[in-house]
């Protein structure tokens, strides 16, 4: 009987924590893509870097927890992306980094739906 709880508690700490997982990664691609969004309106190279300092802040903050669940090629290319965003964003016309913008969601989105459980992920 106490193997059964043992089993039933470990498995449900295990589902647990990839629910977290899935809703932590949610909860990541939402904020970039506010962010993104909002920096993809600006059009001064002033406002553009702060959003983007922004992102960039704000994607330091959750990287640490989800490289310990997320391949880290997968968060290697949105920081990859950020930082090409941020000297894009010195050097060119704002509207120049609308491109990077796109692709640093659809990353994102990517590190997302990764985590959701079906069979194109299992295999």
């Amino acid at each position: 009987m106490k193997r059964l709880i043992l089993i039933l508690a470990i498995l449900a700490a295990l589902l647990g924590l990839s629910l977290y997982g899935i809703s932590y990664a949610r909860q990541t691609r939402d904020s970039l893509g506010e962010l993104a969004a909002q920096a993809a309106g600006l059009e001064d190279r002033a406002s553009l870097l702060q959003t983007i300092q922004e992102l960039e802040e704000y994607w330091k903050s959750r990287e640490p927890f989800l490289s310990f669940y997320v391949r880290h090629d997968e968060l290697e290319k949105i920081n990859a992306c950020l930082s090409s965003l941020q000297s894009m964003a010195k050097s060119n016309d704002p509207a120049e980094a609308l491109p990077l913008l796109n692709q640093l969601l659809f990353f994102a989105n990517h590190l997302y739906e990764r985590e959701l459980p079906n069979l194109n992920n299992l295999f």
